[in-house]
């Protein structure tokens, strides 16, 4: 999936709306995959950019293949940020269709593991790839822009936030960075007909050189710093509502990891996010 905010031009992995049947999708999934699809179609642009996303059909089965691209942002980023951040990061590496592969299947386990749904991952093709199967569904962002009603938003956001509460009392009870979404937001839950999600998009890996605690108040810092910039989750209401439902234990701990930042204090994401915690808590 795409990193960038708030983009639409690309489906989630495991389902989302199909674009125009393309002859050029049929070639690339029997070639990445070595099966022979009935129909085939790209999800995700072709401007070489982002990862490649398709939908495809073997015999009555329906699969989504996802081709991971070369991400050169992390590359600048390293080079722009404190060094010692990305100490364990080997620079480049983050970068690499493999490595955000092998994030992705982390992040695909860890979330089971705390008893949270995912797209089902059925193969690995190469190592730049994975095969999901097809999940029916709409983005929450989608269901929240063509709802426009507050009320929807606040009781959406609320599961979210009880589900990020549930997440980090086990992930911080086993040390599990696997259990810390690197990009916690609205765009990156899934919608299945019977109203329950599914969380995806996990090849943006947490940084292992941070503590668990300091992993966990970033990832609340995130959450927080997302609703603030969609529209439909930005009004005071839905961030109360956000807070009181993911509990005391994890803001204390996003206040006290703040004042004490020390490697990641310098990175332009945490600058960025700095005026979160005083719209969201001390406005409380």
């Amino acid at each position: 999936m795409s990193n960038a905010l708030d983009d639409d031009t690309q489906s989630p992995p495991g389902g989302g709306g199909e674009r125009q049947p393309d002859s050029g999708a049929l070639e690339l999934v029997e070639r990445v995959t070595g099966t022979t699809p009935t129909r085939a179609r790209f999800l995700s642009p072709r401007d070489g950019k982002k990862n490649l996303v398709l939908s495809y059909r073997v015999g009555d089965e329906r699969l989504v293949l996802k081709i991971y691209r070369q991400d050169l942002r992390y590359t600048v980023q390293a080079l722009k940020n404190a060094v010692p951040r990305y100490l364990t990061h080997a620079f480049t590496l983050r970068s690499l269709p493999r490595a955000r592969v092998r994030a992705e299947l982390a992040g695909v386990e860890g979330f089971r593991e705390a008893g949270l749904a995912t797209f089902e991952v059925v193969a690995q093709p190469r190592h730049d790839a994975l095969v999901f199967r097809y999940t029916e569904g709409r983005h929450l962002k989608e269901i929240l822009r063509a709802r426009r009603d507050p009320h929807v938003a606040r009781a959406y956001v609320e599961r979210v936030a009880h589900d990020l509460a549930q997440r980090q009392r086990l992930a911080l009870e086993r040390r599990d960075l696997r259990m810390v979404h690197p990009s916690p937001r609205v765009q990156h839950v899934w919608v299945r007909p019977d109203d329950s999600f599914v969380y995806y998009d996990f090849e943006d890996r947490v940084n292992p050189s941070l503590r668990i605690e300091q992993a966990l108040a970033n990832e609340v810092e995130c959450f927080f710093f997302y609703l603030l910039r969609l529209r439909e989750t930005a009004d005071p209401a839905t961030i109360d509502a956000a807070r009181e439902a993911l509990g005391a234990e994890p803001i204390e701990r996003w206040g006290r990891e703040r004042e004490r930042r020390h490697l990641w204090r310098f990175s332009g994401s945490a600058r960025r996010r700095r005026d979160v915690y005083p719209r969201v808590v001390e406005r409380a």
